[in-house]
C-alpha cells in the first residue's frame, strides 16, 4: 500500500532525481491550489459568494494548471512559477478587500507566501520579487485605506495597523535578503570546491579503475578508464577480468595483483570497501590502479641501493683494511723508539736530555696516528652497521665527574664548570660511546676556546640534556650547514689538529641511543651544543643492542 502510494505521489511532483525539492513544491502547490480552486468553484452558489470570488478562482484553476504542466512536463520552472505567483496575487488581492483588508488575514498570509515563494525562485530573480512584493503590498494597504468609508477620527488605527504590516513585510524582506546572500556564499564556496574535486578527478581517473559490484555479485559500474588502462579488451571479456579481481572472502581489502593483459604482466594494486545504498543493500566498490611502472622504479631503486650499499661496504672494508695494515708498522716504530731511547739512556746518559724531545716527538706522531686509525675504524663500523651497544644503567653525574678525574689534567678540570638541575635519576647508556660523545665535544671546546667552558646537565622527566657551551672562535654560518659531515674542518679551524670526523661520530652514537645534537652559534663568539638523551632506550633500539641490566 504505501509503495503504491509513493509510486503515485512521485508521478505527481516528479522524481527526486531528475527535479529539485523547489520544482516538487512547486508541483505539489499548484495541484493542491487546483483542487480548493475546483471545490470552491462547485460550492459557490452553497456559500454564497461574492460575484469576484467565482472569477477569481475560474483564472486561478486554468492559470495553475498551465502552471503545473509547464514545470512537470516542460521544464520550464521559472515560467510556471510566474503564473503561480500571478493566481496567488489574485486571491490576496480578493481576499484582501473582502476579509476584513488591513485589519483582516490576507496581509499577514501575502507575508507568508512571499516568503514562501522567494525560497523557490531561482537566483538572480531575488532581488525583483522583494521589491515587487513591498511594493504590492504598500499598495494595497494605501488602497484599501483611501477607498474605506470611515470618519477621520476612526483612521489613525486604520493608518498604524497598515504601517505595521508594512514594516513586517520590509523586515521579513530583509532578513530573507541576508539570508539568501549567506546561501549564495555557501554556494559558491561548495561550487568552487566541487569544482576542484572534478579537476582532481579529472586528472587522475584516467589512472583508476573505479567499479561496484551489487549484492546479486553483478558488476553494476566501470568506469571509462578500463578501456585505456585494460588496452581495450572487449566487454565480455574485460568485465570477466575485473570480476575475478573481487575478494569474495573479505569485504575490505588492500591487495596487490598481477594481470595478463593481451601477453603482457601488469601489477595492479586494489582497494576494495564495502557501502550500503539508499535501501540499506550492501555493495561493494573497488578501485584498481595500474602500478607496473611504480613497481619497475621499485626495483631500479632497490638495485640503486643494493650497489650503493655494496660500495660503502667496500669503502669501509677498504678503510678497515688499511687501518689494520697501518698498524703494525705504527707499532714497529713506536718499539724502536722506545728501544733508542732505552739504548742512549743507558749507554750515554749524559746525552739522553739531548734526545729526549726527539724522542716525545716521535711517541707523539705515533700516537696521533694511532688515534686516526681508531677513528677510521671507527667509521667503517658505522657506515656498515656494525656498532652495537651495550648499555647499562648508570648515574649520569657520577659518570661524567670520573670522566673529569681520568681523562683530564687538573688545570683543564679547573676550566670546566660542571654544574647539574633537576632531580638526579639513573639513565641507560653504553659507557664507552658515551665518553667518546662527551670528551669529544669537551675537547673540542677546550680547543677552540681560551676561557673557561660551561658543562651543563639537566634532567626532565623522561629525557636529560646534557650542554657544553665555550666562549672561543665561534662556527661561521657556512660551517653550520656541514659540521656533522664526516671529514669536513671549518675555515677558522685549519690551522688547528683534527680530522673532522668528532662531531660526525657524536651525533652517531646519539642516533644511536634514541637521542640528538643539536648546535647554537652565539653573535658575541662561541657556541652552545646540546645533547639530549631520553632517560630509557625505546623499545624498537633495545632490540638491535645487548643490555646488560
Amino acid at each position: 500500500m504505501t509503495t503504491t502510494f509513493n509510486k503515485y505521489i512521485t508521478q505527481i511532483l516528479g522524481p527526486a532525481s531528475t527535479f529539485t525539492l523547489g520544482q516538487r513544491t512547486l508541483n505539489a502547490m499548484s495541484v493542491l491550489a487546483v483542487i480548493v480552486a475546483v471545490v470552491d468553484l462547485s460550492l459557490y452558489q452553497q456559500l454564497e459568494l461574492p460575484k469576484i470570488y467565482f472569477l477569481t478562482f475560474s483564472y486561478i484553476a486554468p492559470t495553475v494548471m498551465i502552471a503545473y504542466y509547464l514545470n512537470r512536463f516542460r521544464r520550464k520552472y521559472t515560467m510556471a512559477l510566474i503564473l503561480f505567483i500571478s493566481a496567488e496575487l489574485v486571491i490576496f488581492y480578493t481576499d484582501f478587500f473582502h476579509v476584513g483588508g488591513v485589519n483582516g488575514p490576507g496581509p499577514i498570509l501575502i507575508i507568508f507566501f512571499h516568503i514562501v515563494n522567494f525560497n523557490l525562485l531561482e537566483k538572480g530573480h531575488h532581488l525583483f520579487y522583494l521589491i515587487f512584493c513591498n511594493i504590492f503590498v504598500a499598495l494595497a494597504c494605501a488602497f484599501n485605506i483611501y477607498h474605506t468609508d470611515i470618519s477621520p477620527e476612526n483612521l489613525a488605527p486604520l493608518n498604524a495597523r497598515a504601517l505595521q504590516i508594512i514594516h513586517l513585510n520590509l523586515m521579513s524582506s530583509v532578513a530573507l535578503w541576508l539570508f539568501k546572500k549567506q546561501d549564495y556564499k555557501k554556494s559558491n564556496a561548495l561550487k568552487a570546491i566541487n569544482k576542484h574535486l572534478q579537476q582532481l578527478l579529472h586528472s587522475v581517473e584516467n589512472d583508476f579503475i573505479i567499479m561496484q559490484v551489487d549484492a546479486l555479485g553483478k558488476l553494476s559500474y566501470v568506469s571509462d578508464a578500463s578501456k585505456t588502462i585494460l588496452r581495450n579488451l572487449p566487454e565480455g571479456e574485460a568485465h570477466q577480468l575485473l570480476y575475478s579481481l573481487v575478494n569474495q572472502q573479505q569485504a575490505e581489502v588492500i591487495s596487490e595483483r598481477k594481470l595478463y593483459i593481451n601477453g603482457s604482466a601488469h601489477c595492479v594494486r586494489i582497494n576494495q570497501k564495502q557501502y550500503f545504498d539508499a535501501q540499506q543493500q550492501p555493495y561493494l566498490q573497488l578501485i584498481i590502479q595500474d602500478i607496473s611502472d611504480q613497481k619497475k622504479y621499485e626495483k631500479q631503486l632497490i638495485l640503486a641501493l643494493n650497489k650503493e650499499y655494496e660500495l660503502n661496504k667496500m669503502k669501509s672494508d677498504f678503510i678497515t683494511m688499511v687501518s689494520h695494515q697501518f698498524r703494525t708498522p705504527l707499532t714497529t716504530i713506536h718499539s724502536a723508539n722506545q728501544l733508542i731511547q732505552y739504548q742512549i739512556t743507558e749507554k750515554t746518559p749524559e746525552d739522553a736530555p739531548i734526545y729526549q724531545p726527539r724522542f716525545n716527538q716521535v711517541f707523539e706522531a705515533v700516537g696521533s696516528l694511532k688515534g686516526m686509525l681508531e677513528r677510521l675504524l671507527d667509521y667503517g663500523q658505522m657506515e656498515t652497521e656494525e656498532i652495537n651497544l651495550y648499555l647499562q644503567q648508570q648515574d649520569f653525574p657520577a659518570f661524567i665527574e670520573d670522566l673529569l678525574k681520568r681523562r683530564y689534567a687538573a688545570e683543564d678540570c679547573a676550566r670546566i664548570r660542571f654544574k647539574v638541575v633537576g632531580t638526579a635519576q639513573t639513565i641507560e647508556f653504553d659507557a664507552y660511546l658515551m665518553e667518546h660523545i662527551i670528551v669529544n665535544l669537551l675537547n673540542n671546546a677546550l680547543k677552540y676556546s681560551e676561557e673557561a667552558i660551561d658543562l651543563h646537565l639537566e634532567y626532565h622527566a623522561s629525557k636529560v640534556q646534557l650542554g657544553v657551551r665555550d666562549y672561543g672562535i665561534g662556527i661561521s654560518e657556512e660551517a653550520m650547514q656541514h659540521l656533522f659531515q664526516p671529514f669536513y674542518r671549518a675555515k677558522n679551524a685549519e690551522n688547528t689538529k683534527g680530522t673532522g670526523m668528532g662531531l660526525h661520530f657524536v651525533k652517531k652514537y646519539a642516533a644511536l641511543h634514541g637521542g640528538s645534537i643539536a648546535v647554537q652559534r652565539h653573535p658575541e663568539g662561541g657556541a652552545h651544543f646540546t645533547l639530549e638523551l631520553p632517560c630509557r632506550v625505546m623499545k624498537t633500539i633495545r632490540k638491535k643492542v645487548n643490555f646488560q641490566p
